[in-house]
């Protein structure tokens, strides 16, 4: 690594979402790779019947419901060509492609669903994205709860550690390093993160509260968080610190 860089902060948690929309895990660590985390929002569910947009795939802001299913793959660490494992909220597990969790979305969705996958994954934008514990705690004590950041469906969820800077959308536009090892991963961020009201739901509870996406549009001009896009591939893990480059 360059000694032009500014250590600015730590990875407290990643989080992968193998099928868009659907409650995501937490792992340890995690290949960063040219889409993104690896197996990230690689699938899908669309239907043929939903043509309302250029986005062709179905997710919690339709039905919140849908968060109520957490996506997995089999092994942690290895994620091509592996099943996708969905716990349903009733504790069942079932393969992503089964007939029994297909009629479940039939009945969620009131309309028969596919299954999509892409290698290069199903992105309403950038591949990468990245909230700090100072922005969800913010927000939390704006509106009076204690904000899980899934709420905000982030990859990676960081603490800032450097006084210098106040939130992550001081760094746009500029690229972060993760970890001391000999060949380290690195993103440049390059926008505000956009919000919608998936940000009012509770990740295991589905429960709604209107006051957090109010407080976001309010006084964040909808904001919160960033994405980036990969510019080194490697690995990232939870602990690690960040750098900050110069540019």
């Amino acid at each position: 690594m360059s000694k032009n860089l500014i250590e600015v902060g730590k990875v407290l948690k990643i989080f992968r979402y193998p099928v868009k929309g659907m409650r995501g895990n937490s792992l340890d660590k995690a290949h960063l790779g040219w889409y993104g985390v690896e197996g990230d929002r690689e699938y899908a569910l669309t239907s043929p019947k939903d043509v309302r947009s250029g986005r062709p795939w179905l997710t919690g802001r339709l039905v919140p419901e849908m968060i109520g299913y957490e996506a997995k793959y089999e092994n942690d660490h290895y994620v091509k060509n592996v099943e996708v494992q969905v716990i349903t909220p009733d504790g069942k597990s079932l393969q992503l492609s089964s007939n029994e969790l297909k009629r479940n979305f039939f009945k969620l969705f009131g309309k028969d669903v596919q299954i999509l996958k892409l290698s290069t994954g199903c992105f309403d934008s950038l591949a990468i994205s990245l909230i700090s514990d100072s922005t969800t705690r913010s927000i939390g004590e704006s509106v009076g709860l204690a904000l899980d950041p899934r709420r905000f469906r982030p990859n990676l969820y960081i603490e800032i550690t450097n006084n210098e800077f106040s939130s992550e959308s001081d760094w746009l536009g500029r690229g972060l390093f993760f970890g001391n090892r000999e060949k380290v991963s690195k993103i440049r961020l390059l926008k505000d993160n956009v919000r919608c009201v998936m940000v009012n739901i509770d990740p295991d509870t589905q429960e709604k509260s209107a006051a957090v996406l109010k407080e976001v549009t309010k006084y964040r001009d909808s904001k919160a968080g960033v994405y980036g896009s990969t510019e080194q591939i490697g690995e990232i893990r939870v602990g690690d610190s960040i750098y900050l480059s110069e540019n």
